[in-house]
């Protein structure tokens, strides 16, 4: 990997292993849509081999063109998230930063609608600006949303990890968060 600007998302599909090895990966997208760095449907490892671990993954992507009006303050009406996991996510190190100030805007967006949806975290850190740096978006009764933090630092500025069960009724939804190491902030 070298340092790359993209304009549009990756999609991994199939076994994938990313070694940053000290570079960037980033997205200067600005759509009136939800948009992602990278759209992981497979089984993708994220690692940085480099000595001075400097390797990171950011969306600098601006959320949306139609401001409003959400908890007191004025953000846009897009998510914007570095990686929307509905497959198998392995960080072993790494940043992983999101950069944009919205409430829907993640780091990694965990999202369980169409498939399982496994993050494991190893390493790295895992950060936003201001919003959260993981959720968990568990909205199945019957697709797996799984979270294991292992080791490595998640830092949201509003919270580390949103666990969201969202439906009406008594449905049990499929979730899990499992922390065994690593630090957990916001």
């Amino acid at each position: 990997v070298k340092d790359m600007n993209i304009s549009s998302s990756l999609s991994v599909y199939k076994n994938c292993t990313i070694d940053l090895n000290g570079f960037s990966i980033s997205n200067a997208v600005n759509e009136n849509k939800g948009s992602q760095v990278i759209n992981n449907k497979g089984n993708l490892t994220i690692k940085d081999s480099s000595a001075a671990k400097t390797g990171i993954i950011t969306n600098a992507v601006a959320e949306g063109t139609a401001p409003g009006e959400w908890w007191g303050t004025t953000q846009y009406n897009y998510a914007t998230n570095v990686i929307l996991n509905t497959g198998v996510l392995t960080i072993e190190g790494g940043e992983i930063f999101e950069t944009a100030a919205g409430s829907i805007c993640y780091a990694i967006d965990n999202n369980s609608s169409a498939a399982d949806a496994v993050l494991t975290i190893n390493g790295g850190y895992i950060h936003t600006n201001a919003g959260t740096a993981i959720r968990m978006f568990a909205n199945s009764t019957v697709k797996e949303n799984t979270v294991n933090v292992n080791d490595g630092t998640v830092e949201g500025g509003y919270a580390g990890i949103w666990v969201q069960l969202p439906g009406s009724g008594k449905q049990a939804k499929k979730a899990a968060l499992n922390i065994t190491g690593g630090e957990l902030k916001g």
